[in-house]
């Protein structure tokens, strides 16, 4: 998809604008937790990796596995963790498709989608009341925070899949009238 200079410009600009400081903010009020397990985050680091080169291509759009191993980084090491993670497996991804020149705006714009997604998912665990401090079996409270997060994870990956698709698909003329007649 080709997309204006204006478009990639405003794409990079807010990347630079809510990565930097909500990456910051986040490492503020939400610390990682994993003093002595170094090692036990790396291995969730690697395996995020390694499922991020295997890709599943559905419709020509990558889908990979990820999520699973981010909930329990999440739930094991805390927001932080989780969204240092994320992004670090989303370069993966975007190299195992081998994105074009032209496509260098997807970089910002995934890392903002996966930023919010972690973002407002751990934020809806947390104001439901859910911590890291739960031992090796989980009760109900816990099963109902994980589904909040999922939930919430879901909602927010179509809501900013939606707003991409609004803003940078559909504002083009020759695509509105594909979209229309059902030939996209």
């Amino acid at each position: 998809m080709v997309i204006s200079k204006r478009k990639i410009w405003t794409i990079w600009g807010l990347w630079a604008l809510v990565f930097p400081i909500g990456l910051w903010l986040t490492f503020h009020y939400f610390p990682p937790q994993f003093i002595g397990m170094e090692w036990h985050i790396l291995a969730f680091l690697a395996l995020m990796c390694i499922l991020s080169m295997l890709p599943i291509m559905i419709n020509k759009e990558p889908v990979t596995v990820v999520q699973g191993v981010s909930l329990a980084l999440f739930l094991e090491f805390g927001l932080s963790a989780e969204i240092i993670a994320t992004q670090i497996s989303f370069i993966f991804i975007l190299l195992m498709v081998h994105i074009r020149r032209t496509e260098v705006y997807r970089i910002p714009l995934n890392s903002l989608i996966f930023f919010i997604m972690s973002l407002m998912s751990g934020l809806a665990y947390y104001s439901f009341g859910g911590d890291h401090q739960f031992g090796s079996t989980l009760d109900g409270k816990h099963i109902v925070l994980i589904m909040v997060y999922q939930l919430v994870y879901f909602v927010t990956n179509s809501i900013t899949l939606s707003i991409s698709d609004y803003f940078y698909i559909i504002r083009n003329s020759r695509l509105r009238m594909k979209v229309s007649y059902g030939m996209a």
